[in-house]
């Protein structure tokens, strides 16, 4: 049976390989990008089961109106993969500019809680649902980031945590992914399958992708019990 899918920020390699595929699988997917122009760039994706939508990450109203305008068109929203793939200059912090941490909260830390809100608000209205946060870095290769990206990524991670731990009832399921292989379409497929095969039976965990090995490492950063 096919879902809707919502792929946020598929102008990135990841977002992008994420929605193929999930089409691929049979599956409705809602790819959103932050600027319109870049529309033409998804003509790989051509399909009937493809829809495209501007977010702006800055915005509560976006993000209300994008969850919105997903239910009037396909009455549901199964899945949501948010990503958390920044990619900033390598600067000390004190090289940089306040606009651009301003910017920075703005897109990374603001853009993620308005929309998760607005999903969570839906799935606990609902029958649930699957939220996957994707915390990706592909040009990381010694585990020292950039101060700024270091705190947008922390920041992200320390959500999901709470998340996890906040959000334990049942038929709403929350995970995590990361990686920082240079190999985009590997990790979305491993995204994918894990979905597939457990998204809806475990909840609360981290699964890291190593592309050396093809293997990933769940581990547990809470625990809880769901009510029957």
């Amino acid at each position: 049976m096919s879902k809707t899918v919502l792929i946020t920020d598929i102008d990135t390699p990841l977002g992008f390989d994420l929605s193929k595929t999930f089409l691929e699988q049979g599956d409705r997917v809602v790819g959103t990008v932050a600027v319109p122009d870049k529309e033409s760039n998804f003509k790989a994706l051509n399909s009937s089961s493809f829809t495209l939508r501007r977010w702006q990450r800055s915005s509560s109203l976006s993000a209300k109106n994008l969850l919105l305008s997903i239910i009037n068109d396909f009455n549901n929203l199964d899945e949501a993969l948010l990503l958390q793939a920044p990619s900033l200059p390598a600067k000390l912090l004190h090289e940089v500019a306040t606009a651009e941490i301003e910017h920075g909260v703005d897109l990374w830390i603001k853009g993620n809680l308005f929309l998760l809100k607005e999903i969570l608000e839906l799935f606990n209205r609902g029958r649930g649902g699957v939220v996957a946060l994707i915390n990706y870095s592909p040009h990381d290769s010694t585990g020292i980031l950039p101060p700024l990206e270091s705190a947008l990524r922390g920041s992200f991670q320390a959500l999901a945590k709470s998340l996890f731990s906040s959000y334990s009832r049942e038929n709403l399921y929350i995970n995590g992914f990361e990686s920082n292989t240079a190999q985009s379409s590997d990790f979305a497929d491993f995204i994918r399958q894990t979905l597939s095969d457990r998204g809806r039976r475990v909840s609360g965990r981290w699964f890291r992708f190593q592309a050396k090995s093809g293997l990933f490492s769940p581990f547990r950063i809470a625990s809880f019990n769901r009510s029957t």
